[in-house]
């Protein structure tokens, strides 16, 4: 029974946004790097952060963060040096 609710509310969710939209656009650019580099962060703000709302946030805030810094550095021009370019 659970498992039809969570496909009805799916499946009316994505009826009502366009899939082509600036959100979805901009996370299918990133989504990769946010996914290799969540676990980083994930280990690194357990020590740290206590409260779980703050924690979830600063995890997800870090990994965009570090994504985007990714794909600005990667497409860097060739003529930098070496040291700028990943």
């Amino acid at each position: 029974m659970a498992s039809l609710l969570f496909v009805v509310v799916l499946l009316t969710a994505l009826y009502r946004f366009k899939l082509g939209n600036r959100v979805s656009l901009w996370l299918g650019k990133y989504s990769y790097e946010i996914f290799l580099f969540h676990p980083l962060f994930i280990s690194f703000f357990r020590d740290w952060i206590a409260n779980d709302v703050i924690y979830c946030l600063a995890v997800m805030g870090a990994s965009v963060l570090a994504s985007v810094l990714y794909q600005i550095c990667a497409g860097l021009p060739r003529t930098f040096p070496a040291f700028f370019r990943l």
